[in-house]
């Protein structure tokens, strides 16, 4: 059970999406697990492998949500949005769309140089699509690049837990630019 002085942090691991060591979402969530677990106190993790829970009571009392998966239409929050906003935690949610790397082909870089696996623009560059009712103002865009590596200090901001030092020194929080304000890091 939840202690009452610990903030809930939900994540769901998506349904495998590639071949065997391409995409790992449950390695990715278990490994963002382990770092918040050892370094974010006054947080509770837990881990739904394999999509969408099948007992959504998991969710409930959640102080955040977080889905680690790809696969458009596979993608576990598709069938669920209407019932993270029944819950309660439409608010609580951030629903986050960015992919890992440029396309393997020409097709989807937007017109830029480059792909997959290339230095340029077209192979690292990509999409960040954001959702989270009353944090984010709609319709907003930002050119503030940013990374990966941001979200542990980010997620800690969110559920107003504080990193000890040694813990992402290469993460910055991104509220300030989702809330469409300036960067507060370089």
């Amino acid at each position: 059970a939840q202690s009452p002085q610990k903030k809930k942090l939900v994540m769901i691991a998506g349904r495998k999406s590639h071949g065997y060591g391409q995409h790992s979402f449950k390695a990715g969530c278990m490994l963002l697990k382990k770092a918040l677990d050892e370094n974010v106190p006054g947080l509770e993790t837990t881990v739904i492998l394999d999509g969408w829970p099948k007992d959504e009571s998991i969710l409930d009392g959640a102080d955040g949500i977080l889905i680690y998966s790809d696969g458009g239409a596979g993608h576990p929050y598709n069938a669920h949005l209407d019932k993270i906003d029944a819950l309660g935690q439409r608010d609580n949610t951030i629903v986050i769309f960015m992919t890992d790397n440029g396309s393997v082909d020409k097709t989807f870089t937007a017109g830029m140089r480059g792909n997959k696996a290339s230095p340029y623009e077209g192979g690292h560059r990509v999409p960040f699509l954001a959702r989270w009712p009353g944090s984010i103002p709609a319709g907003a865009v930002s050119d503030e690049p940013i990374c990966h590596v941001d979200f542990m200090a980010t997620i800690a901001a969110m559920l107003d837990v504080k990193l000890p030092p040694n813990a992402g020194e290469d993460s910055f929080n991104l509220l300030p630019v989702l809330r469409g304000e300036k960067a507060t890091h370089p």
